[in-house]
């Protein structure tokens, strides 16, 4: 068969990627209970080459706690300063939570968003948890007592 190529092809719309920023943090962050937590260092600003362009988040974050039982948190990826994405406790992925050792359970939570800024002006997404038990306590990047461990924020533009 033989395939002739006699122009550009036409028609197939949006949907390419645009830009990649990514933010990794490495340090220890304690969380707060019943009280959103900035966790420093995990924000990413991006500037939309169009107002029509899509902003997918995505969100990884490994942490550790200590309880008698599992620690409850809750999420929120943030647009600027406005809650765009919130996950409860009961919507968070318990099957994600791991027996380190004894009371010591490990967590890795993921996220992922998609967002329409509506804007050509430079945005910033970040993250913020807080704890839902009030014993025991939420720390982000910490593995048992090391620091062998890291948590992202991705932001990617899709062209409209």
């Amino acid at each position: 068969a033989t395939i002739v190529n006699s122009g550009t092809a036409t028609g197939f719309g949006g949907g390419k990627v645009l830009q990649v920023v990514q933010a990794v943090k490495t340090a220890e962050a304690d969380l707060s209970y019943r009280s959103f937590t900035n966790i420093s260092g995990l924000e990413v600003a991006i500037t939309p080459a169009a107002s029509t362009s899509k902003v997918l988040v995505l969100v990884d974050l490994s942490s550790i706690g200590t309880h008698s039982s599992m620690i409850d948190a809750s999420l929120q990826i943030l647009r600027s300063i406005s809650a765009v994405y919130v996950m409860t406790h009961s919507s968070m992925n318990r099957a994600n939570y791991v027996s380190v050792t004894g009371n010591t359970f490990g967590q890795v939570e993921k996220a992922i968003y998609l967002d329409s800024p509506s804007t050509t002006s430079a945005v910033t997404y970040s993250v913020q948890m807080m704890t839902n038990t009030a014993a025991g306590y939420l720390r982000i990047n910490n593995n048992s007592g090391t620091n062998d461990v890291s948590s992202s924020i991705t932001a990617i533009e899709i062209g409209a």
